[in-house]
């Protein structure tokens, strides 16, 4: 019997937050609201496991990601 599974980090962009400068790279890029997620799944479909492992923004220009509490995320999420 074979079981087939994959697992890794998994990006959802939640919300465009248009173009600032970057503190990184110090370029004006557009910045995105994502979240990260590590996620295990059956036979390449079934999520066994998901959990989140950062939130934050990302610079599409260089892409670093500045990491955001929470309680951050869910504010500028509904802003």
């Amino acid at each position: 019997m074979v079981i087939l599974y994959s697992y890794g980090s998994h990006f959802k962009k939640d919300k465009e937050l248009g173009v600032s400068k970057c503190e990184n790279c110090n370029h004006e890029a557009e910045k995105i609201l994502l979240t990260e997620k590590y996620k295990i799944k059956l036979f390449y479909i079934l999520p066994l496991f998901s959990k989140v492992k950062n939130r934050g923004i990302l610079c599409t220009h260089c892409g670093n990601i500045e990491n955001l509490s929470k309680r951050e995320y869910e504010d500028m999420k509904k802003a």
